[in-house]
């Protein structure tokens, strides 16, 4: 889900956590993550999660559409850019928790 170079993460409870993406942590490096999932959560919490993430970025690109980008400064859409990423990452790594814990139910 979140591990992608195979190394194992530093949390003392590897079991009941899984990092989020790389994408979604402050370090590439999976040994330094500090945003975790649990592995128990019920499937439903991890869906709804993951919407109100993929919902704020809908948001977020909805305000965009309707400005204009000369009337934003580069450092603004680095920031917004950077939003969207931890936001989006964060969705992907909870719809795939929900996957597996409805795969897991089965």
């Amino acid at each position: 889900m979140a591990i992608t170079d195979g190394k194992t993460p530093a949390h003392p409870e590897t079991g009941r956590f899984l990092p989020l993406g790389t994408d979604s942590q402050h370090h590439a490096h999976p040994r330094n993550a500090t945003l975790y999932l649990r592995t128990d959560a019920p499937a439903d919490e991890l869906y709804n999660a993951a919407e109100d993430r993929l919902s704020a970025v809908i948001d977020l690109l909805g305000i965009l559409s309707l400005s204009t980008l000369d009337a934003q400064p580069l450092r603004n859409v680095l920031q917004i850019s950077r939003s969207l990423l931890l936001l989006a990452s964060d969705a992907h790594s909870l719809y795939q928790a929900d996957r597996e814990q409805r795969d897991a139910q089965r």
